[in-house]
């Protein structure tokens, strides 16, 4: 098969705290000019919450998570959604050097990936999910490559891992995968319902799952 021409730069630039510590990604929001946290509540849940889903989407974002709502969690919400989009709450750069191709950046520190054209002008981001330093699965961990890597294949809404999960009868794989794009032998960004707000995958990158899908069908050639 063709590389398709769409880069992948995957970026450590800062020790990022991992789940093992522990702290929510939206907890160092708190005591920033702008924002507010909350703790959860048992039966509180995103759309009692959040009624609004602009405003329900840019949280979720600002927190890096899209799972259910626990008791004692902690989310960062802006003080004002008005002038709030989902652009402008980008923890990544607006524009970057044009490459004269388009380019996925994925920052590991900031849980984030961000889709440019062929520019260096962002046109969309969302949160991610990488791999953890602590893995069951694996003794060395689970860690997410970074460098620079080029698209290899991409798969639709059906994709699975033939790894993950692993079986104790050595049957594995199975596991979905929804709009996968390879990057780097197995690795993958992918679509997830398990965005969990820290770093907890096998190594892929899982992402919102609508995200990976625009990535997968409109972004990625």
């Amino acid at each position: 098969m063709k590389t398709m021409k769409t880069n992948i730069v995957l970026l450590m630039m800062l020790a990022f705290q991992s789940a093992w510590s522990f702290h929510w990604f939206g907890e160092q929001y708190c005591k920033q000019p702008g924002y507010q946290c909350i703790t959860i509540k048992r039966g509180d849940s995103w759309g009692q919450l959040f009624t609004n889903p602009v405003e329900r989407d840019l949280v979720r974002r600002l927190n890096r998570l899209n799972v259910f709502l626990q008791p004692d969690m902690v989310i960062a919400v802006p003080n004002d959604f008005s002038n709030l989009t989902r652009n402008s709450i980008a923890p990544l750069a607006q524009t970057i050097p044009a490459m004269g191709e388009k380019n996925i950046q994925v920052d590991l520190s900031q849980l984030a990936w961000g889709a440019y054209d062929e520019q260096g002008h962002l046109i969309q981001w969302g949160p991610l999910s990488s791999g953890s330093s602590k893995c069951l699965e694996s003794p060395e961990g689970c860690s997410t490559p970074t460098g620079f890597f080029r698209v290899i294949r991409k798969e639709g809404a059906d994709c699975v891992s033939k790894t993950f999960p692993r079986a104790m009868n050595g049957v594995n794989g199975g596991g979905e995968m929804p709009f996968c794009i390879f990057f780097y032998r197995g690795y993958a960004l992918h679509g997830s319902s398990e965005v969990p707000g820290y770093q907890a995958s096998y190594g892929c990158l899982r992402l919102f799952t609508d995200d990976a899908k625009w990535l997968n069908e409109v972004f990625v050639d």
